[in-house]
């Protein structure tokens, strides 16, 4: 319930459940006064938490230059995914470090670190993705904050130091995969062929993207549906 003190504050108890929870609270002063604010708190949750900070940080990140996208550029949906991608898989790969060593360590404790090396693989992702100083203090806060429900001890440092091990693997493996590839596409002057879109005839965002290297499969052949018909073809169109 609410309660109120003489200072005029206002405290309220509630039970929240793990995830990310918006309390929006609004008041009318005694002569029609009226304000309301609104805040998001996440509870309880290692991997939601570095999520949130995540999308945020696509939201509002300015990327001085980026290949095939320009300059000052916010983050390209392709992009976006490819970093969440890693960041996941960060988080994954120290949390399964743990997991292989949670028979000698004891589940509280290996329930501890895990939670330290997902917060240490994700922090050290986004530092790497989003270098910009001004976003080291959000990913700092965000540490902290899951740091937080850690006691000091052994399960906190070590399990910092797996997930950044687990980060710098994860990255080293991405480093490569042609995503920052310059590309000199040219607009195709055939039927079929790509042109820019009017009024802004823009350039095309990411041309290298076809190339960069899948997570998971080989090569994306076997995936693609058949091409349409050609368009001198008698038959329909799709």
């Amino acid at each position: 319930g609410f309660v109120t003190g003489s200072t005029g504050k206002l405290a309220l108890n509630t039970l929240l459940p793990a995830g990310t929870s918006t309390c929006r609270v609004s008041a009318i002063g005694p002569f029609g006064q009226k304000a309301s604010v609104s805040h998001d708190i996440t509870v309880g949750d290692t991997i939601l938490s570095w999520n949130k900070t995540h999308l945020q940080t696509i939201r509002q990140y300015k990327f001085p230059f980026l290949a095939g996208a320009g300059q000052n550029v916010s983050t390209p949906p392709p992009l976006a995914a490819r970093n969440l991608a890693i960041m996941h898989l960060a988080m994954n790969e120290g949390i399964r470090s743990v997991e292989s060593l949670a028979g000698n360590l004891g589940r509280p404790l290996a329930n501890a670190m895990a939670d330290a090396a997902a917060s240490g693989a994700a922090h050290a992702v986004l530092k790497a993705l989003y270098p910009s100083p001004g976003y080291a203090t959000r990913f700092g806060n965000t540490l902290s904050e899951c740091l937080a429900r850690i006691p000091q001890g052994r399960a906190r440092s070590e399990g910092l130091v797996i997930g950044r091990e687990s980060a710098a693997r994860i990255l080293a493996f991405r480093a490569e995969d042609g995503s920052a590839n310059a590309t000199n596409f040219q607009p195709g002057n055939q039927p079929g062929g790509w042109v820019p879109t009017p009024p802004g005839n823009r350039p095309p965002l990411l041309p290298q993207w076809p190339g960069v290297t899948p997570f998971v499969v080989g090569s994306f052949d076997a995936l693609l549906p058949p091409p349409p018909p050609a368009l001198d073809s008698a038959g329909p169109l799709p």
